[in-house]
């Protein structure tokens, strides 16, 4: 089947192709092309340039938040999920706001983002649903950091307190007891005990 074929299959399911008049639907089929990607092959990343929208055929792809090297995974989508729509808006100064590679042997459709952004221009309520859902994606994405953050110094300071040596008072303590009867709670009061 022809990228175009498959592409116009997608309309009665896909949310943003369905959102098009079928007339821009008809025209974005017409630039569909298919591209390949090997498991682990990176699409593009956060801050690229926005060229292009893409379609799952098959296979699936990870939306990641590559900041820092660090590649959390904030999504993995499959067969007729959409991605890269975002970068082309206006809002997002036509840079990627997350990257995305494959996570398996992936076909895709490619659309230019020139199309999308001229069809985008026409389509103020899809640009405001886009726009919504991009935000609510960001605030997610922040949330998700500060856990991680948060995370790895609860990781960090559980590795250091399981190195940190014992007090010589438990030691103490421990050897104290030891002489004077594990169970012989008497000795350990009158040990206590104040003048």
């Amino acid at each position: 089947m022809s990228a175009k074929d498959y592409l116009m299959t997608l309309v009665p399911e896909n949310e943003f192709l369905k959102a098009l008049p079928p007339s821009d639907a008809e025209l974005l089929s017409q630039a569909a092309e298919y591209v390949n990607f090997s498991q682990g092959q990176v699409l593009f990343q956060k801050g690229d340039i926005a060229d292009s929208m893409f379609f799952i055929v098959e296979g699936a792809v990870e939306i990641i938040d590559d900041a820092d090297n660090d590649y959390a995974v904030l999504a993995t989508l499959e067969k007729k999920a959409n991605f890269g729509e975002q970068g082309l808006l206006d809002v997002n100064e036509g840079k990627r706001t997350a990257g995305a590679r494959a996570s398996a042997e992936s076909r895709l459709i490619r659309v230019s983002g020139e199309l999308i952004r001229s069809m985008l221009r026409h389509q103020a309520q899809l640009v405001e649903k886009l726009e919504k859902v991009g935000a609510e994606q960001q605030d997610i994405n922040r949330n998700e950091r500060k856990l991680q953050l948060l995370l790895r110094i609860e990781r960090s300071r559980s590795s250091l307190s399981m190195k940190t040596p014992r007090s010589p008072n438990l030691f103490f303590n421990a050897a104290h007891r030891r002489r004077h009867g594990k169970g012989n709670h008497s000795a350990r009061r009158n040990h206590c005990r104040l003048p």
